[in-house]
């Protein structure tokens, strides 16, 4: 099976983070960590970018080593642009059989739907059944 765990590395990821850790994944299951970046949200001056994606960087590093640890073939990436684009990107990239991601996390009314960029993503996903 294969995973693509989208996640912004907030509080609101709390419970997706457990899904994907607590999951009795089969044999030979791949899980893949997605950080997105955007530029409109980021001081593009040189160095604060280079500090902030290096710490991104060391977070999903950071999620993927837990994950590996669960005994799956666990990797990360961190890309920067649109979140929704990146997912449906990604998901195809990897042909996911599964994608994960975090609530807003704006309490416990929210979270059982993902913030509207994330949806967006899944919606651009390959393994996303489409209602007709």
């Amino acid at each position: 099976m294969k995973v693509l765990f989208a996640t912004d590395v907030t509080r609101g990821d709390e419970i997706a983070r457990r899904f994907v850790g607590d999951t009795l994944w089969p044999q030979g299951s791949e899980i893949e960590v997605l950080g997105v970046l955007q530029p409109n949200s980021l001081d593009l001056s040189g160095t604060l970018l280079e500090r902030a994606t290096s710490e991104y960087e060391n977070e999903l590093r950071s999620i993927a080593d837990g994950v590996a640890g669960l005994g799956v073939r666990a990797s990360w990436r961190c890309v920067i642009g649109p979140p929704a684009r990146a997912i449906g990107e990604c998901g195809r990239a990897i042909a996911a059989d599964l994608i994960v991601v975090g609530t807003r996390g704006h309490g416990r009314d929210a979270s059982a739907q993902p913030g509207p960029v994330w949806a967006a993503g899944v919606e651009r996903a390959p393994c996303t059944r489409r209602r007709r």
